[in-house]
């Protein structure tokens, strides 16, 4: 478990998890708001799925998320293909939000949900990655706060 803050996060402390029986390299790193650093698992770790869990002091109120793929590697080693959101009030019951699909590339991916919703936590599982690739790297896993997106449109005549 690591701790981090990320401007994106409005400045909130966060805490970012991955399962202790498949360890990763620092999950801090996918929420500490540096698009240099990255959270990794890595081969022998196993095949997907694989898990990331943030963990809010209070329960938030969120849109969507944004994706950062890990951006300095060519090869688009571990980027995630599928994916599932999940969200908790207690760490312990978990349900859908969504799944989804992501394209192999270095732009960040805004994913909303089809309604705002409250949490304490959230998990990103990645399902599948590209190829043979059973590897996940993520640079930043941001949440979209609720009340915030593009500005709604109005009827013109």
């Amino acid at each position: 478990t690591a701790q981090g803050t990320s401007d994106t996060l409005s400045a909130m402390t966060v805490k970012a998890s991955a399962p202790p029986n498949r360890p990763t390299n620092d999950a801090g790193k996918a929420i500490d708001g540096d698009p240099n650093t990255y959270w990794e698992t890595n081969e022998r770790q196993g095949r997907h799925p694989h898990e990331l869990t943030l963990s809010f002091r209070v329960p938030r109120a969120m849109s969507g998320v944004v994706l950062m793929p890990r951006q300095n590697n060519r090869e688009h080693e571990g980027d995630i293909r599928e994916f599932a959101l999940q969200i908790s009030d207690d760490g312990m019951h978990w349900r859908d939000v969504m799944r989804g699909e992501l394209p192999s590339s270095f732009e960040p991916h805004r994913v909303r949900f089809e309604q705002p919703i409250s949490a304490r936590f959230l998990k990103l599982i990645a399902l599948s990655g590209f190829g043979d690739d059973t590897s996940v790297s993520l640079a930043e896993l941001a949440v979209i706060p609720a009340g915030t997106g593009p500005a709604p449109r109005r009827n013109r005549r």
